[in-house]
């Protein structure tokens, strides 16, 4: 029985191996800031990075132009030729002193890392920009329209509107973190038209409220404080740090 088993899986095996099926979705492209950037800052910029009194071999490999500079027939990164990269044929040598990154830096790339290099490389490195400098697309639907779709596809329906009271609470607190007073809750629940809507957006919006509530994210991640705290709680004079933060937004 366990014979029979055995051959009856081999054989489906092979069926699956041989016989001809749809060809594989394509790879997608390699995206310099999502994928190759994350190994040049963690590899290769302590040396080859924006630190003059740090760089070696005047190579750069944090700025464009620099990293794509013709020398002798190759370049730290050649479009399109990987063969003629040097930070390739750096990272994959075996040779001590020309290995990068160096075995002293304790530092080894993987053969995955290199072979997203290469890639990127063969599709022509695109550096790409910051994606905050792209310019904005309007998509093409409304996410409502993709909303409902999605619940579609999973038989469930769109929940009624919110009660205008409901609707005027979960914008005041999603912008500026604290409740409606009660005249705006009253003269929306009066008034539930869209301009009111997007009146009392901008109102909320224009508040310096707004600029608090959302200031206190960025502080924290930037590990800001009024006091040192602890045994050492004196005072500190970066308030002006948060007050422009704040205004800021």
């Amino acid at each position: 029985m366990r014979n029979f088993a055995f051959r009856f899986l081999m054989t489906n095996l092979l069926l699956l191996v041989t016989l001809p099926g749809t060809p594989p979705l394509a790879a997608e492209p390699v995206r310099f800031a999502r994928d190759v950037l994350p190994i040049l800052s963690a590899n290769c910029y302590a040396c080859h990075g924006p630190d003059e009194h740090e760089r070696q071999a005047e190579m750069r490999l944090d700025l464009e132009a620099a990293a794509k500079q013709p020398r002798d027939n190759a370049a730290p990164i050649w479009p399109s030729q990987p063969d003629q990269s040097l930070i390739l044929e750096r990272m994959t040598s075996t040779d001590p002193e020309r290995m990068m990154p160096p075995p002293k830096s304790r530092k080894q790339v993987t053969p995955t890392q290199v072979e997203t290099i290469r890639q990127w490389i063969v599709e022509g490195a695109p550096w790409g920009r910051h994606w905050s400098f792209e310019p904005v697309v309007k998509p093409a639907g409304s996410l409502d329209q993709l909303v409902t779709a999605a619940l579609q596809q999973r038989g469930l329906a769109m929940r009624p509107q919110a009660t205008p009271q409901a609707r005027v609470r979960r914008l005041s607190l999603d912008l500026i973190g604290l409740p409606p007073t009660p005249e705006q809750a009253d003269a929306f629940a009066k008034a539930p038209t869209r301009a009111a809507y997007e009146e009392l957006v901008w109102e909320l919006l224009n508040s310096p409220r707004f600029g608090e509530h959302w200031a206190r994210m960025w502080l924290d991640l930037a590990r800001y404080a009024d006091t040192k705290g602890y045994e050492k709680d004196l005072g500190r004079t970066v308030w002006p740090y948060r007050d422009w933060v704040v205004a800021a937004l």
